[in-house]
């Protein structure tokens, strides 16, 4: 069955022994809410030139929120735009470094197509601080969600995507993980069950 809605957070990079997002995440990797299917994005620039669009494609999702982490963040950043340019200082996971275009001849820009202010809304109501964000950067999680919205758009069936980061260190929310565990939770709840109210 295709999920309505698929979620994705990243591996640790950079010699870390976690990621954020995937704790954010959590529960949902084990156990994902109906409608709902969850990965884990390598951050290895090679491999999601191959992940990303195999996703689409095989999966076929109506919506798709990636998430990834931030280290100087103190709130939830839901970006507004992925441009078309890699670059960066630290070496992925292959020990690659990052640079030039993530699709040759491909648009400057796009812009996310599930409603980021949507996004902030929701984590506003659940206690958590967070805002819009025009600066996804130019490393792993601007190239993922530049290549999701890209494929989607190829896509016989446009995939909404969206990106949220989340605060490297989660305690600068003001909340505790079970809190933005829950709060991701009913999110994926809510964005899945439109598609089933609407058919």
């Amino acid at each position: 069955m295709e999920p309505s809605l698929l979620m994705t957070c990243f591996e640790p990079f950079a010699g870390r022994s976690t990621n954020t997002s995937m704790r954010l995440l959590g529960p949902m990797l084990v156990s994902p809410p109906s409608g709902v299917a969850t990965r884990v994005l390598p951050v290895d620039f090679k491999a999601l030139r191959r992940i990303v669009p195999r996703l689409v494609r095989t999966l076929r999702p109506k919506r798709w929120l990636l998430l990834g982490e931030h280290a100087s963040t103190e709130r939830m950043r839901c970006e507004r735009v992925a441009i078309n340019t890699l670059d960066g200082t630290v070496a992925d996971n292959n020990g690659r470094l990052p640079s030039g275009k993530a699709v040759r001849g491909g648009p400057a820009a796009y812009f996310a197509t599930l409603d980021p202010a949507r996004l902030v809304t929701h984590f506003e109501q659940h206690g958590i601080p967070a805002s819009l964000s025009d600066d996804a950067g130019t490393y792993a999680c601007n190239f993922a969600l530049y290549l999701a919205l890209h494929h989607g758009r190829r896509h016989g069936t446009p995939v909404e995507v969206g990106f949220v980061h989340v605060p490297r260190s989660y305690r600068r929310t003001g909340q505790g993980l079970q809190v933005l565990r829950a709060s991701m939770a009913d999110l994926a709840n809510k964005l899945a069950e439109e598609d089933c109210e609407a058919a």
